[in-house]
């Protein structure tokens, strides 16, 4: 199997960059409220520096995309359409199993 580096290292900037905007941009106040900050952390946080937890999405968002890529792969998807369908029923079945799970505790 081969796997195109460059494919994997775009789509990993387009889902770090994507999550950026989605917890930050979009919905950040509602994240704060959800994770119950109040304004005393939100204060503590500006002080502190993201870029470790910056790093450890960013190669989360790696691994991530590279094992999409070798999913693809494997079920010897022929398209984009294929591929990305693919990868959708993988992520799905992957996140309705954790959202199953965590629901019954």
């Amino acid at each position: 199997m081969r796997v195109n580096y460059l494919a994997v290292l775009v789509a990993t900037i387009v889902h770090f960059l994507i999550g950026g905007l989605w917890y930050g941009v979009l919905f950040s106040n509602k994240f704060v409220q959800l994770i119950g900050w109040d304004q005393e952390k939100l204060k503590q946080m500006e002080n502190h520096n993201p870029t470790k937890e910056l790093i450890i999405a960013f190669i989360s968002s790696l691994v991530l995309c590279y094992i999409l890529a070798l999913f693809v792969q494997y079920t010897k998807a022929n398209s984009a359409r294929e591929g990305l369908a693919n990868s959708l029923l993988a992520v799905a079945g992957i996140c309705g199993y954790y959202s199953a799970r965590n629901r019954g505790f």
